[in-house]
């Protein structure tokens, strides 16, 4: 595309000459066809990035202040417009290919993983883009947020060996909010369900609720949204949006637990299971081949996955908001009746409301409860701990992940549970503005070697 054409669809007018092919955030390989986006980071400004050498070699720099050079151009809100500059230049990216969302606070790399397992065994090319990875074909690559922005969305995608059939995406509120997918349309979105998290972001609940409802909203009369109507925000949302809609619930919807059920899986994953079941019921995948993908999906990568089981019973979950550990601990202790030690953080620099209501459903449903850090960030982990204490939980504080892994194993007692919650299958702990290397699940298969 012409580059003035280019920035004329973004609104400015210009008089550069030459041609736009392609779009990056990094000043590596930049050629004449390239329109290098200066973004200014938390910890990196890309303006600083900006240098004789490499503005000869660019065709332009789009950037988030106004500067005195030719090829150097102002985008007022450049960070929220990069979805609108890759439907400029990619317009024909996602066409013939049927994009699924999965949204909601819980669930949603769960979900998505079991929709992308169902569609592989229907023979179906899928990729799927969520917390931590890209999966298609036979590649796989590590990444940081849930939802990619659209320039690394963009990239990774055209450097697909093949066009994929179907594409499953998790949506993070903060890319709805910040315009991460608005270049892209949903064919089907999954309401899994709505609790607190994130208000350190969004300030208040309705705040939150609204900006996951916007998604929704985008969906045409053809598309599809496959609904959790047992979450009151579930209802709210169908008599608000215009597509077709799916319900499903334990009792009520379309879909129940008389359709698809699974006896060993705690019970806020059959949710996750009937969801998967009524979009594959959607996209008329036979019978046979969503039961067998349903019967046989291992919940691991630190999401209910239960690591030992004799002596007494070790599990690694992720829950890291509320309603999460709250479900986790209420299904454990129905399930199997027995007495819980819990293991636990909060996050740094996030939400501090919740905190405290982690700490007081901690004292209602787990026996005995161990602090630890849990990404601290930038905030002193003493300070976080205070602030969950403040629920009246009386806990043993050992801010050593490791080390209070190691403490609740040591010290568990027969048929106890203990469960080990917030990271999951994360590979590392944030403390100040280091990635430091740690692993839960490396840790408890360390310790549980004795016991073997």
């Amino acid at each position: 595309m012409k580059t003035k054409k280019f920035l004329k669809k973004l609104g400015i007018k210009s008089k550069i000459k030459g041609k736009i092919t392609h779009l990056s955030l990094s000043n590596d390989h930049l050629d004449s066809k390239t329109a290098f986006i200066a973004l200014k980071g938390q910890y990196h400004d890309a303006l600083t990035d900006v240098n004789q050498k490499n503005l000869q070699n660019v065709g332009i720099v789009l950037t988030y202040k106004e500067m005195f050079h030719p090829k150097i151009i102002y985008i007022q809100n450049l960070k929220y417009r990069l979805s609108q500059m890759v439907s400029i230049l990619y317009p024909q990216l996602l066409k013939n290919v049927s994009v699924i969302g999965v949204c909601g606070t819980c669930g949603k790399t769960t979900t998505a993983t079991m929709i992308t397992h169902l569609l592989k065994n229907n023979k179906q090319r899928v990729a799927y883009i969520g917390t931590g990875k890209i999966q298609y074909e036979d590649e796989e690559i590590l990444t940081n947020n849930t939802t990619l922005n659209p320039i690394e969305f963009v990239h990774h995608f055209l450097n697909f060996k093949s066009k994929p059939q179907y594409l499953v995406l998790e949506v993070s509120s903060h890319a709805i909010l910040e315009n991460r997918i608005n270049f892209i349309h949903f064919n089907a979105l999954v309401f899994t369900n709505f609790s607190q998290d994130h208000l350190d972001y969004h300030l208040n609940m309705t705040n939150y609720f609204e900006v996951k409802k916007s998604l929704f909203l985008t969906l045409s009369k053809k598309d599809v949204a496959i609904i959790n109507i047992d979450d009151k925000k579930g209802m709210d949302l169908i008599a608000s949006i215009h597509s077709n809609v799916i319900t499903y619930g334990k009792k009520f919807g379309k879909y129940t637990l008389k359709d698809y059920s699974r006896e060993d899986v705690l019970s806020y994953n059959q949710y996750n299971l009937l969801a998967t079941y009524a979009l594959g019921k959607y996209f008329n995948i036979q019978e046979a081949i969503i039961q067998k993908t349903l019967d046989e999906y291992s919940f691991d990568l630190g999401r209910s996955q239960i690591l030992y089981d004799k002596k007494f019973m070790v599990i690694l979950d992720y829950a890291h908001t509320p309603n999460a550990l709250k479900n986790l601990l209420m299904a454990l202790k129905k399930q199997y009746q027995r007495k819980i030690t819990l293991v636990f953080g909060c996050g740094g620099n996030r939400d501090k409301q919740k905190r405290k209501i982690m700490g007081k459903i901690a004292m209602r449903y787990a026996t005995k409860t161990i602090l630890t850090n849990d990404n601290p960030r930038d905030e002193n982990p003493q300070d976080i701990i205070q602030d969950i204490l403040k629920s009246g939980l009386q806990a043993k504080v050992i801010l050593s992940r490791k080390e209070a892994i190691d403490y609740s194993i040591t010290h568990a007692k027969e048929n106890d549970i203990i469960a080990i919650v917030g990271k999951g299958n994360e590979d590392f702990q944030l403390i100040k503005q280091q990635k430091i290397l740690h692993n839960d699940k490396q840790c408890i298969l360390e310790r549980l070697k004795s016991y073997e």
